[in-house]
């Protein structure tokens, strides 16, 4: 399959050709041991995973091992890949991952195995571990869903249970041994099951009764329980501070600086908290440094604190103080996505607000005290409401809030207290800000988890689900409110792939193939299809998803631990059903769940223990913080001088669009140090304006943008500085100043010059026959031609989906058509294509198409075009964009 050809006929190829900033790509000859990373899902969701840039990083490392991504192709890329009998391919190299000595895969949910399924599929390596040889990859997984694997094991050869920093490097140690001296598979597989934290799934039998609970799990090679891997001190571990900055956009489009790892708290829905646990914290001046690196490698907008429970920090008003001048000088956004109701304090809203507002979301979880109680949340109504007064007070109108239903012991009353606690937050932001206030909701049914206290406990049945779903967005039907409620049919499938066991092997294998993809996806989620895999393997949905398990019944996952004890859970269980709290072991003494050896652990107190009067003093308040921003987004905000630039963009750069090419530009300048300008505001953006949209999948020789500097700035440093910043394909040409009151690009350029160069395919014969000088003496000859143009927005929501087209008249745009010319002779391979640009424009394949209409269908004949060049038309004169401002 020709790549390129294969790029310009799906949507958004930017997440097939790789050639990102920070990318890796070693040769291939010249390691010993290459590892495909793997996640299930887009392309834009896997590279916001943080597991998967700190295992790129590690590997990437050594310089005997290699290691490259991949990514679930979504269906239009499938299908072009099937009709050409191409394997499913790495970014780096696009090696097939056939080729590979271990595929590795993170499994985030469990909504992705079937894309599992799918990417072994298309890169024609057999599902089951058993059909395997030593031929094939090593198949490994990783991530929350290795702590209950058993609906994949009969396709995987080993899992890796907890923190994987280590563990990684000794299985690719033990890779290298293996590929010297020859060893078989099995082999392999009882070597590496000796190293803490693997699992090897057909070194344990499962037998069930015939009611089909387990009757025992029987450990072949002597192995009884798997004990998950930990790394005890985050300070010591590899972090990622030149991780891999995508070309698109991607969900979470910001560094990630993790501050802790582990929560305590002690939710009894929760499995994160259960499988991260003891908590671990990262020190001050490892985090400031990990912060300065991160601004240097990478010029993202925004800085995020992540961790399971950022305002559990132990010092996080004191690091909030050490990022803020960085941030400020980058003009870098502070957020904290994860903050606990009740923690958050003015000085740390202040901060948050300083640069760019970004969002808050407050988690209650439950409607009433009495059910926050039964979950163990932790917090009370007063924390919710004085938790939203001070994001209120603070100029916020917008708060997000999440709640769950058909949670263990919920009544009817605990659903009216959803609907009174999103009314009363309205009223409060209403009273507070003077102005419209919007509620986003969240809500989301229940799913029963392993490893945790509700694990024993039914999914109640999706009809009741439903129904409460449909009462809570009739109650808050109201503009103000905007309700998102998942399907409770998706989380059924959830609850049953969540506590599955090996036979649920063959329920995956036969929902894909009906078709199953992209379960977490609404477009493409069926549950009518996964209903027919159960019933055809005489399993039922509800066995898994809606049955109470007995406490002495033997977990799937039973042979799989977190370091959490049994009995703990079991307590928890307890009670849950007597509506009794367990405090937090940080506040005060151990709860005795098992998880950390106090005399190696020792666990960081909350913050709220500090004794504030031993702290130092903050260097000013919230009222003062505000006002230094505000001083510093008007010193960046000078406008000093203004250079325009002429580049190019071609190679696999072409299938970026042209948000894509801003966001490149701004992070580029960013990591460049440059001192450009920034616009004021609520959310201010460099002051970068590039010219005419270039189509996507056009080569484009003489793109220009405009870049305005608080600064003076010399032209020739600017081209060489932020050369050195840009992706393979884009590249600064020239560049000269001008006036800061010149017009902009969008105003001045109104022409410009395509190449079109047709490609050999299987409709040349039709081609030669057409009589082309002629064919354009007609065309041009017309005053009026009218075509069917795609429109970008839909008048209504109503049309959401739809294919909305009007008809336009081309006619004016077009400039002049010409056969290309080679050694002076007229070629019927190619054209040269002047259009004007006025009030719109027009694509030249459009014209084309319009030009051949009758003839032959010129969309499936593949072609080659370039945008020449661009100029300014004035009093019949043609003006280089650089020759006129």
């Amino acid at each position: 399959m020709d790549f390129f050809n294969f790029l310009s006929h799906i949507s958004k190829p930017t997440r097939y050709i790789g050639n990102e900033f920070n990318a890796i790509q070693k040769n291939w000859d010249e390691v010993q041991f290459r590892i495909a990373l793997a996640y299930p899902d887009l392309y834009e969701i896997g590279m916001s995973n943080l597991a998967l840039k700190i295992l790129y990083g590690i590997l990437n490392n050594r310089s005997d091992v290699l290691a490259e991504r991949v990514f679930c192709p979504w269906p239009d890329a499938e299908q072009k890949m099937r009709e050409s009998g191409t394997p499913l391919f790495s970014l780096e190299s696009k090696k097939p991952l056939k080729q590979f000595d271990l595929f590795g895969f993170t499994l985030p949910y469990e909504l992705c195995f079937t894309n599992i399924l799918n990417m072994l599929n298309l890169a024609d390596i057999p599902f089951f571990s058993s059909h395997r040889d030593e031929s094939y990859p090593l198949i490994i997984g990783g991530g929350p869903g290795a702590f209950n694997p058993e609906p994949l094991a009969d396709f995987f050869d080993l899992f890796v249970l907890g923190d994987g920093e280590e563990v990684i490097l000794e299985l690719a140690d033990l890779g290298i041994q293996a590929k010297k001296e020859k060893w078989s598979k099995s082999f392999l597989l009882k070597q590496m099951a000796k190293l803490s934290g693997i699992y090897v799934p057909s070194h344990f039998r499962i037998t069930y009764h015939p009611d089909g609970t387990i009757q025992k799990i029987i450990p072949l090679q002597g192995q009884t329980i798997i004990e998950k891997r930990l790394v005890q001190d985050l300070n010591q571990a590899f972090y990622p501070t030149s991780p891999v900055i995508s070309n698109a956009e991607t969900v979470h489009d910001r560094f990630a600086l993790e501050i802790a790892r582990g929560c305590s708290h002690g939710c009894r829905f929760c499995q994160a908290g259960s499988l991260y646990r003891p908590v671990r914290e990262r020190k001050l001046e490892t985090l400031h440094s990990m912060a300065r690196e991160s601004i240097k490698h990478t010029g993202y907008e925004e800085l995020s604190l992540v961790s399971l429970n950022s305002s559990d920090y132990s010092q996080l008003e004191k690091l909030l103080g050490l990022l803020r001048k960085d941030c400020q000088t980058h003009m870098m956004a502070l957020s904290l996505p994860s903050l606990r109701p009740g923690t958050l304090t003015s000085t740390i809203i202040s901060y948050i607000k300083g640069i760019r507002k970004t969002g808050f979301t407050i988690a209650p979880e439950a409607g009433t005290q009495r059910l926050r109680n039964v979950i163990n949340k932790g917090i009370t109504e007063e924390d919710i409401f004085s938790t939203a007064q001070k994001i209120f007070e603070q100029g916020w109108d917008l708060i997000k809030l999440y709640f769950m239903i058909g949670l263990p012991t919920e009544q009817p009353e605990d659903l009216e207290g959803i609907v009174s606690i999103s009314r009363k937050i309205l009223k409060l932001g209403k009273n507070l800000t003077k102005r419209r206030t919007n509620i986003n909701l969240t809500i989301s049914p229940f799913v029963p988890k392993p490893h945790t206290a509700f694990q024993w406990r039914p999914q109640e049945p999706l009809e009741i689900l439903q129904e409460k779903t449909s009462i809570l967005r009739q109650q808050l039907n109201h503009r103000a409110f905007k309700v998102k409620c998942r399907n409770p049919e998706v989380s059924c499938l959830e609850a049953a792939l969540a506590r599955g066991d090996r036979r649920l092997s063959q329920v995956l294998k036969k929902a894909w193939e009906l078709g199953s993809r992209f379960d977490q996806w609404t477009e493409q989620f069926s549950f009518s299809l996964w209903e027919k895999a159960f019933a055809e393997n005489n399993l039922d949905i509800t066995f898994y998803a809606n049955r109470s398990i007995g406490e002495k019944e033997i977990l799937p996952w039973e042979h799989l631990s977190t370091g959490i004890s049994p009995h703990f859970f079991s307590s928890e269980a307890a009670k849950a059903v007597q509506e009794i709290a367990t405090p937090d072991c940080r506040s005060t003494n151990c709860q005795g769940c098992g998880v950390c050896n106090n005399e190696q652990m020792k666990t960081p107190p909350l913050p709220n223990l500090i004794n504030l009067e031993e702290e130092p003093v903050p260097e000013e308040k919230p009222s003062q913080h505000v006002k230094i921003i505000d001083e510093a987004k008007k010193q960046l905000g000078q406008k000093t001088c203004q250079i325009r630039a002429k580049f190019h963009k071609k190679g696999p750069a072409v299938y970026m669009s042209h948000l894509d090419l801003m966001r490149v530009f701004r992070r580029a300048i960013r990591r460049a140090g440059l001192p450009i300008s920034f616009s004021q505001g609520f959310h201010p953006l460099p002051r970068i304006s590039l010219g005419l949209p270039l189509p996507v999948g056009i080569d484009g020789l003489g793109e220009y943008g405009d870049f305005i500097f608080r600064e003076s700035l010399n032209p020739e440093e600017f081209l060489s500085k932020i050369n050195e910043q840009l992706p393979k394909g884009i590249k600064i040409l020239q560049c000269k100043h001008i006036p800061l009151e010149s017009r902009s690009l969008f105003v001045l350029i109104n022409c410009v010059v395509y190449k079109i160069k047709i490609l050999p395919s299987d409709w040349e014969n039709e081609l030669r026959h057409i009589e082309h000088n002629k064919q354009l003496a007609i065309f041009l000859g017309q005053d009026e031609i009218w075509v069917q143009k795609k429109k970008k927005k839909p008048p209504n929501r109503r049309q959401v989906g739809t294919d909305i087209t009007k008809r336009i008249n081309i006619r004016p745009f077009i400039r002049d058509i010409s056969l290309l010319k080679e050694n002076n002779h007229e070629q019927d391979h190619g054209f040269r294509m002047s259009l004007a640009i006025a009030d719109g424009s027009v694509h030249p394949a459009r014209v084309l198409e319009s030009l051949y209409a009758g003839l032959i269908d010129i969309s499936k004949i593949p072609l080659k075009i370039t945008r020449q060049e661009q100029y300014v038309l004035l009093s019949n004169r043609q003006w280089d964009p650089f020759d006129i401002t």
